[in-house]
């Protein structure tokens, strides 16, 4: 009995088997994705000096992620009451943005900047200071640089050692031109009517 039970059950599994390897079979036909390598060696990738940091780190490139950053941004839905929508403020005195940053932040940075830069507040901002609180990776700093002189408005204060955030916020604050200062974190995503 207990050979009739064993049979039975491994003539299920053959049969699920075949039909799970006919449907991959067909799946594979229809994509056309799956195809054989033309070598079974794997060569390891050579290593490029230039693309390294001092600590060994590969380099990331500035605008590597820039079109998916803003396309993922322009796609967040204006969340207020429909009432808060409609309203129109008016502004007699422009602000100062803050905003701070340490090494791999600055890429959080990027979608902050972006997200605001995706609303129009010529208006309501006199000028945007980023401070680099002492980023310890050179790449960084030379990425943040490049990206600041393209952002308007924008202007980059930058600390050879980490001063932390409220050192690194109050020495912001002696570089403002404006009465109204607002601080923001990094990893913001500003969406519309936030200022």
């Amino acid at each position: 009995m207990r050979f009739m039970m064993l049979r039975s059950s491994l003539l299920f599994d053959a049969v699920l088997l075949i039909v799970l390897l006919a449907l991959m079979y067909a799946f594979m036909q229809q994509h056309h994705r799956f195809t054989a390598p033309s070598s079974l060696s794997i060569a390891p990738e050579p290593l490029n000096l230039e693309e390294m940091d001092k600590y060994g780190h590969k380099r990331r490139p500035a605008a590597d992620t820039s079109h998916l950053i803003d396309t993922r941004i322009k796609m967040i839905k204006d969340l207020r009451a429909k009432h808060c929508q409609k309203l129109i403020y008016s502004m007699k005195e422009k602000a100062s943005l803050v905003i701070d940053f340490n090494d791999y932040q600055f890429y959080d940075l990027k979608n902050t900047m972006q997200s605001i830069l995706n609303q129009n507040y010529d208006q309501l901002l006199e000028e945007i200071i980023v401070v680099d609180d002492g980023s310890t990776l050179d790449y960084i700093r030379q990425d943040a640089e490049k990206y600041i002189k393209t952002v308007p408005k924008a202007r980059l204060v930058q600390f050879t050692t980490q001063q932390g955030t409220l050192k690194a916020r109050i020495a912001a604050m002696k570089e403002v031109k404006t009465d109204i200062v607002v601080f923001l974190e990094a990893n913001v995503i500003c969406n519309r009517g936030w200022l």
